[in-house]
């Protein structure tokens, strides 16, 4: 290894006085000053050469005698200079007398010139370099030593770090002009570290050098570069990083393209330090081989060491989709990708790329944040809707079975006949119909952008639907019912839909009759179930609309959240289902939407029309609006049934001009008990506001209650364990705040509650349905009964809520 040399001279001073110093170490009067002889030092500027005119900064620490901790006394800082070569330290250093040793140990550059730091930690030497910037070079000396009689030997500057100059071309230009655009800019990945290095205290023993840290390290000097097919160095010096053997690990390089964004080249090398390496990389034409034209050349600097070049990387075109069409295979399909408008807000001309697939049918593209609308066999064939994107993936894989007439059939799982998978948009176009007599269940492999093609609902259905936890995109449903029955992706559900969430789009219809209902999943729900669903699309109808579900008689909806806003012109719209009937109960539900219609609005559900239905666990955090009057933050009409551990944290607002019967309440609007059965609400609170668009003098027959806004027997009627906090409007034993001093007395169409304060909480010991539990056990559905907390209240929280 070719080391930088400097020799040392001891000129001799003679000085007026003693030679005892001023720290009580007797120094001879022999002052240590070094002529160098620097060779070639790397730094931003580049190599120097050994007619360098420029100062050079180093440091050195001392040891005297038998010393064996440092400490920062010991630091020197020196400089050579530039034009005479001497190296002097700008505290004068003298040798001990009576023959004593001193020692030595070395380095550059100098601590100041990078914003270093020289440390003692318990005895021990650390110099700290913060950072490798890529173009100043560090070099360590061995400790060495000398006294008056037995001067010192060559000191010796080693590099630390290895040297790499990066160069690059293109298989093709014309097609890296194209597919890559300019290099924009390059890091080696984890090399932007920092050095530390421990200092020995014995003769002849080197730093332990230890790097630091992980960031990536930009190329020195680099600049955006344009692509040709001869070799162009990426950075106009070379970059100095931490030596290390990447044969197994290999070193990583960091891309950015102006078209392809970033891609990453591995190179596979040992690196020394003190030594020089060139890394080609080849940025292969599109579609083409990954074999590679080796570039042999080398690059010496002086003083360093010119190594082994690692073998040239090969650049492919990146790629984040497979596609795979077996009937396809050895064919050339044409992709057309679109913009993702949800993402970009808008909508670009499509962009077609050409795909050859292999003799298994399979090929690969880029589509970065497009997305993939739809797929061509080139010559005879016909477009084929995809509808994908990657929605976070790294990377996505689309596969299709298609028959000779270029039309989608079903795929089934690998040893699994029962299960039909659904990976696009064509698939999900079959609408659960046409597939193998033995397909008992539907699951989803990925998210699936309909791309607001028009959904026909189907009529009905009868097995299982599993989403798998993904995501329909711009659902696009338009009826008029003026032949139509119920509405939804299904007008009648009998099966199962679980884990499937529409993540945007529309549903509207029109001609709706007093007994036809619509909403997103299900026009009718009829003995089936609707699980771990989510709704973002808007519901817009005359009437009978609902975020979830239309109506049903039978069966369950557990778990579903609505976001999408319902919004009806005339009567009943709701959150999550319309009208509830028969046996059907509503669990764990949520809505967070604005939910509006002239009359009969509620979060959850607008009427509950039969003794056994249930809302149980549900929550409504969304603007419940009547334009006339009629809503609850959870049901606005309860005829008949049940709501239990339920509570309202929205706006409850009417807007009806004669300031009377609002039928306005934060649980229920009205409790209007048709068969003289008891109607119940247990366990549920509200602490969102009642708010009518006017209010004047309020009486009883006004109908607003922070918990029930009407009720028409307080017999049958029962409302029990339930509160609400004073923000609310309120009625008789409800509360009073806000109510005129002349408010009469309450009267038996009034329901009880009571009002949140340190002396009136839930209590999961004295009153029904308020116990902990996960809701497997009846009466157990809280996960927390909250606190008053000083006036400050943490109100309670359902079983299946986050903190």
């Amino acid at each position: 290894m070719k080391k930088n040399m400097i020799f040392p001279a001891i000129l001799l001073f003679l000085f007026a006085g003693c030679s005892e110093k001023d720290n009580g170490i007797d120094y001879n009067n022999e002052e240590i000053r070094i002529v160098s002889k620097f060779g070639s030092v790397t730094r931003g500027d580049g190599p120097i050469d050994s007619g360098f005119l420029s100062d050079l900064n180093v440091g050195f620490a001392r040891l005297d005698d038998e010393e064996t901790n440092y400490s920062e006394k010991l630091q020197l800082d020196g400089t050579v200079n530039g034009t005479t070569k001497v190296l002097s330290f700008s505290d004068t250093q003298y040798y001990l007398s009576a023959n004593k040793k001193t020692r030595l140990i070395g380095w550059y550059p100098g601590i100041e010139a990078t914003g270093g730091a020289f440390s003692e930690d318990d005895g021990s030497g650390k110099v700290t370099f913060p950072v490798i910037d890529g173009s100043t070079d560090i070099m360590v000396t061995e400790m060495v030593e000398g006294s008056q009689e037995s001067k010192f030997d060559p000191i010796v500057f080693d590099h630390i770090l290895s040297q790499v100059t990066v160069q690059a071309y293109a298989e093709d230009a014309t097609d890296a002009a194209a597919t890559w655009g300019k290099i924009q800019a390059v890091k080696i990945l984890g090399k932007g570290q920092s050095i530390e290095l421990t200092l020995p205290t014995a003769k002849e023993d080197k730093p332990t050098v230890n790097p630091k840290g992980t960031a990536a390290l930009p190329l020195s000097g680099f600049s955006p570069v344009t692509l040709t097919e001869s070799a162009t160095a990426l950075g106009t010096t070379p970059t100095m990083f931490a030596p290390g053997d990447h044969t197994s690990n290999k070193l990583k390089i960091e891309i950015t393209t102006e078209k392809k964004e970033t891609v990453i080249a591995e190179v596979l090398n040992n690196f020394v330090k003190g030594t020089s390496y060139i890394i080609t990389l080849k940025f292969n034409k599109s579609g083409a081989s990954s074999a590679s034209v080796p570039i042999t050349s080398d690059v010496s600097v002086t003083n360093w060491i010119p190594g082994l070049d690692p073998e040239e990387s090969a650049i492919e075109v990146p790629t984040d989709a497979d596609i795979t069409v077996p009937a396809y295979a050895s064919q050339t399909i044409e992709v057309t990708l679109i913009d993702d408008e949800e993402a970009t807000g808008s909508a670009d001309e499509p962009e077609k790329v050409q795909v050859q697939l292999d003799n298994a049918g399979k090929g690969s593209l880029w589509i970065g944040d497009k997305v993939i609308k739809s797929i061509e066999k080139i010559s005879g064939g016909t477009p084929i809707l995809i509808g994908r994107k990657k929605a976070g993936e790294s990377k996505i894989t689309v596969e299709l079975n298609v028959d000779g007439s270029h039309k989608v059939q079903w795929r089934t799982k690998e040893g699994d006949n029962t299960t039909a998978l659904i990976g696009t948009a064509a698939e999900l176009l079959l609408k659960f119909t046409g597939a193998p007599s033995t397909i008992t269940t539907y699951i989803f492999e990925a998210d699936i952008d309909l791309m607001s093609q028009t959904w026909v609902p189907v009529s009905s259905f009868t097995k299982i639907i599993d989403g798998n936890g993904h995501k329909i995109h711009n659902l696009k449903i338009t009826e008029d019912f003026t032949t139509g029955s119920n509405s939804g992706i299904f007008r009648s559900v009998s099966g199962t839909i679980q884990n499937l969430h529409i993540a945007s789009g529309e549903i509207l219809a029109t001609n709706v009759g007093d007994s036809k209902y619509v909403a997103v999943f299900a026009g009718y729900l009829n003995g089936g179930e609707i699980i771990g669903c989510s709704n973002r699309a808007k519901v817009k109808s005359e009437k009978n609309a609902g975020g979830i579900c239309g109506w049903f008689s039978t069966g369950n909806i557990i778990n579903c959240t609505n976001y999408g806003d319902v919004t009806v012109t005339d009567t009943k719209a709701a959150g999550i289902c319309c009208y509830l009937n028969s046996t059907g109960k509503i669990q764990e539900c949520l809505n967070v939407a604005t939910i509006t219609g002239n009359t009969n609005v509620g979060g959850i559900c607008s009427e509950i029309h039969q003794t056994n239905a249930e809302i149980t666990a549900c929550a409504n955090k969304g603007k419940v609006i009547a334009t006339s009057s009629g809503a609850g933050g959870i049901c606005h009409l309860l005829y008949y049934g049940t709501i239990k551990a339920c509570y309202n944290t929205g706006t409850i607002q009417a807007s009806k001009d004669d300031e009377t019967h609002y039928a306005c309440g934060g649980i229920v609007g009205m409790m209007h008990n048709h068969n003289s059965n008891t109607i119940l609400i247990s366990a549920c609170y509200n602490i969102g506001t009642i708010s009518p668009k006017e209010i004047g003098e309020l009486f009883p027959e006004n109908e607003i209650g922070a918990i029930v806004g009407y009720n028409d027997d307080a017999t049958k009627n029962i409302t029990t364990n339930c509160f609400y906090s004073t923000c609310a409007y309120g009625a008789g034993t409800e509360g009073t705040k806000n109510l005129p001093s002349s408010f009469p007395s309450p009267t038996t169409v009034r329901t009880p509650a009571k009002v949140f304060s340190s002396t009136a909480w839930p209590s999961s010991t004295n009153e029904t349905n308020w116990g902990i539990g996960n809701g497997s056990t009846d009466g157990n559905y809280w996960k927390s009964l909250g606190v008053w907390n000083s006036g400050a209240p943490i109100y309670p929280q359902l079983y299946w809520e986050e903190d």
